[in-house]
């Protein structure tokens, strides 16, 4: 697999599954939307890197909005929305946890976990 940074990093997750992207702060590099739409199971998810550029009130829209920028991992419910960052995966930094997330999807409800993966 690349390396973390380079751009190759994206077809080789693609190798593996499905893959919807956004833009992030390290990713100038990239030719990336600074957010995305999704929908599974009829759950709608708004994706964004940086929750401070949220240009829109998501309640009544989405059910969800993934976002990062911090890698602090956060679940949270706000006006019906579950605000949801999974933190990093990548090289730790300073005392934030190593994790990753799950979205949990049923009949349009979604279900957020993050979980810190031991390095």
């Amino acid at each position: 697999m690349g390396d973390v940074f380079s751009p190759g990093i994206l077809e080789d997750l693609r190798g593996i599954a499905p893959l919807t992207t956004v833009c992030g702060n390290m990713d100038r590099f990239m030719d990336l939307p600074q957010e995305e739409v999704i929908e599974l199971a009829g759950c709608w998810i708004l994706m964004i890197h940086n929750l401070e550029h949220l240009g829109i009130e998501p309640s009544g829209r989405f059910q969800v909005v993934l976002h990062g920028h911090t890698h602090t991992p956060d679940v949270r419910e706000k006006k019906d929305v579950l605000y949801f960052n999974p933190g990093s995966a990548g090289p730790r930094r300073g005392r934030l946890p190593v994790s990753l997330g799950y979205l949990d999807i049923s009949e349009g409800k979604a279900q957020a976990q993050w979980i810190e993966i031991e390095t």
